[in-house]
């Protein structure tokens, strides 16, 4: 009997013996889980990251060039238009100055044509006071 009991207890202790190496199996498991859960965590961060990155990047340089061929598409269509404004107020200035000329040529027009008035006029006062 006793040595049966003594049999028992070796194999209760052998049984808590193993308990604990299967608890400490399990923690250690445990903790390579964490710790691989923890690298991937972080490779997959860093992918993301890197990805955001890339893509910010590549919008922020295709916004920069649209805007830049905004801006010289508006500039080149400015230009033109001042150009062509330019162009409208020459115009404007020559037609004025031809109809400057036009007025000039008019009134001298109409100076030649009083004194030419004025000598008929004199010539047939005197054409009249002779026949008188």
């Amino acid at each position: 009997k006793e040595k049966e009991k003594e049999k028992e207890k070796e194999k209760e202790k052998e049984k808590e013996k193993d308990k604990k190496k299967e608890k400490k199996h399990d923690k250690s498991e445990e903790s390579v889980i964490i710790t691989t859960s923890s690298v991937v965590s972080n490779v997959v961060d860093n992918v993301v990251s890197n990805v955001v990155d890339n893509v910010v990047s590549n919008v922020v340089d295709t916004v920069v060039s649209n805007v830049e061929t905004v801006v010289e598409t508006v500039t080149t269509q400015v230009q033109q238009q001042l150009e062509h404004e330019h162009d409208k107020h020459k115009e404007k200035e020559k037609e004025k100055n031809k109809q400057k000329e036009k007025e000039k040529d008019k009134k001298k027009e109409k100076k030649h044509d009083k004194s030419e008035e004025s000598v008929v006029e004199t010539i047939t006062t005197q054409v009249q006071q002779q026949l008188e």
